[in-house]
């Protein structure tokens, strides 16, 4: 069985309102990192990976990346409270986590994202 990491952050449910733990409780699970470890991913961590190293670990590009631009990657989370997937926008900038934020799928979302959970089809 492969390895992997999770995104954490306290993450307000867009259904119930109910605010996790950060922590490995809402399950966002990412094989981004070379070698994943179970580690838990927060705001501040470094990153390494290539673009095709995160379409290797599960994610789909949606819109191309710029040099100098962060990444906007949106992943999928479930809810400790209401055990619901939901979505969190983790964005990227410098190979490292400036944000991890609940989001609710939309245009103005899908327009800015970069990499998206392979579960988005």
């Amino acid at each position: 069985m492969g390895m992997f990491d999770y995104f954490v952050a306290a993450l307000e449910c867009p259904g119930c309102g109910k605010t996790s733990a950060a922590d490995a409780s809402t399950d966002m699970q990412t094989k981004i990192r070379r070698q994943p470890s179970l580690a838990n991913l927060s705001v501040g961590d470094p990153l390494s990976f290539t673009l095709d190293e995160a379409i290797g670990a599960g994610y789909l590009s949606l819109k191309p990346w710029q040099p100098g631009e962060p990444i906007h990657l949106v992943d999928s989370w479930s809810c400790p409270q209401c055990h619901k997937e939901r979505w969190a926008e983790i964005v990227i900038e410098g190979l490292v986590i400036r944000s991890i934020e609940s989001v609710t799928l939309n245009d103005t979302l899908i327009a800015r994202t970069h990499l998206i959970s392979d579960r988005y089809t």
